[in-house]
């Protein structure tokens, strides 16, 4: 379990970040100012459970496999290390990384050198059904919006023409957590994270 009180992934600020251990996914239990849980099951106050939406139960594990979370710590940057085990056949463990593209500037996705900047807004946040990107302004040439997971995987792509500046984007088949945004066009990239 960990504190979040960086801004870097501002849904999870003033969070308590909890790693389940029956391979669940990471829990993210919200504070008050007063430092009380406040998504606590308000039928079941003396039990202290928690009730939680698709974006306080983040799914960090691989297709099919069943990791526990074994720790959780929060860098003084607002990155995230979650170290995960999996006690199948094989038994291995992996570190996985949780951090927002706009803030922390990856340099890569797929191959692919980022330029982070603005210039596109996107809602919303989580995203259930759809998620809708809008540009600032019209594109020079043909855009490209594609959602990536966080082990880099490209969930879905789409190509839209350079006089709309509007797209929706189905995300009702996405599994529960945190995706990247890749917005392309021929002469720049711009990116944002978003949970499902």
């Amino acid at each position: 379990m960990a504190y979040y009180g960086s801004n870097a992934i501002p849904d999870w600020t003033n969070s308590l970040l909890i790693g389940t251990l029956r391979g669940r996914g990471l829990v993210v239990a919200n504070l008050n100012e007063g430092g009380l849980v406040t998504n606590i099951d308000a039928t079941r106050p003396s039990d202290d459970v928690m009730t939680l939406d698709e974006g306080q139960l983040i799914d960090l594990s691989l297709e099919g496999e069943t990791e526990r979370i074994m720790d959780v710590t929060v860098a003084q940057d607002g990155r995230v290390y979650a170290a995960l085990y999996e006690s199948g056949d094989a038994k291995r463990g992996r570190i996985v990384v949780l951090e927002n593209p706009a803030v922390h500037n990856p340099t890569s996705v797929e191959g692919s050198d980022l330029a982070v900047s603005a210039g596109f807004s996107y809602g919303p946040n989580p995203a259930r059904n759809e998620l809708r990107i809008r540009l600032d302004e019209a594109s020079p040439s043909q855009w490209t919006v594609s959602v990536v997971d966080i082990k880099g995987r490209t969930m879905y792509s789409v190509e839209v023409a350079s006089s709309a500046t509007e797209v929706l984007i189905p995300t009702a088949s996405l599994a529960s957590g945190v995706y990247m945004l890749v917005i392309k066009n021929e002469s720049s990239t711009k990116t944002a994270t978003f949970s499902r």
